[in-house]
This record gives C-alpha cells, sequence and structure tokens, in this order.
C-alpha cells in the first residue's frame, strides 16, 4: 500500500486489484473500485462484514472474505489497528502525527458499545488527522 502511495497510484483501483487478484489496473471496474474503496474506508473506521455487505450491496459471507483480504494482503494495517487499540488502553489517548492527543474515556466501558467505538476511534484518529497531498485521491 505504501508503495502504492509513493508512486502516486489511485489507492482504490490498487486495492481492487489486490482483492479480486487482477494484474493490471486496466482490469478494474468502476464498481470494483467503488468496492475496494468502501473497504479501505470501511476497514479504517472498523467495519464488519455486516456493515461492508450492506454498504456495497453484497452478501455477508462475500464481505468477510473482502475483508479477509484485505488484511491478508495488507497485514501492516491490521498490525497497526492493534497497536492503536493497545496504545490508546494503555495511554487512554491516541495521537496525531502532529501530536494533538485524542482522550477516549471509554476505551474500558464495560459497555460493548462505548468500548467498540473508543476503538474503532483509537484506530481512525491518526489516519483521519492527516491530510492527502495527492492529486489522486478522489
Amino acid at each position: 500500500m505504501q508503495e502504492a502511495f509513493k508512486e502516486d497510484r489511485d489507492i482504490h483501483a490498487n486495492t481492487a486489484m489486490k482483492i479480486f487478484d487482477l494484474d493490471s489496473p486496466d482490469q478494474v471496474t468502476p464498481d470494483m473500485r467503488r468496492q475496494a474503496k468502501a473497504t479501505n474506508f470501511g476497514i479504517v473506521y472498523g467495519i464488519s462484514d455486516f456493515g461492508l455487505a450492506k454498504n456495497i450491496g453484497i452478501t455477508r459471507p462475500q464481505a468477510k472474505a473482502f475483508i479477509d483480504g484485505y488484511f491478508a494482503q495488507y497485514p501492516k494495517v491490521h498490525d497497526y489497528m492493534d497497536n492503536m487499540v493497545k496504545t490508546a488502553r494503555e495511554k487512554g489517548y491516541v495521537e496525531t502525527l502532529f501530536h494533538r492527543r485524542r482522550y477516549l474515556n471509554d476505551i474500558h466501558s464495560r459497555n460493548f458499545n462505548l468500548r467498540q467505538f473508543a476503538e474503532r476511534t483509537a484506530m481512525n484518529t491518526p489516519i483521519q488527522a492527516v491530510r492527502p497531498t495527492s492529486s489522486r485521491w478522489p
């Protein structure tokens, strides 16, 4: 994924190539790119297979396969997300690249929904705080 960013490639088409096991960006259809885009953004928000299926109009098993395929292609993304949640649990906050802190008071909540929201926020905050400079981001 970093290579695609460095080479200013269309990140969503690149992800579609990985998910659908394609050899060329020319093989990526607009629908494949749309599904890959929803997967890219959904992953950083901690989307479930149910949520992804609903968002892109596929079955839940298909969505699970998308998510599993995504993490198989980008295992460091999964590691990053796990580390952000771990950091939030240890420190009670996460930081942006500019060292702004976002405190997550519900990271240890007994309430499942509150805790899950805090975990998704932990994963997303450092990414969301960075504005891409590439002209390839639609």
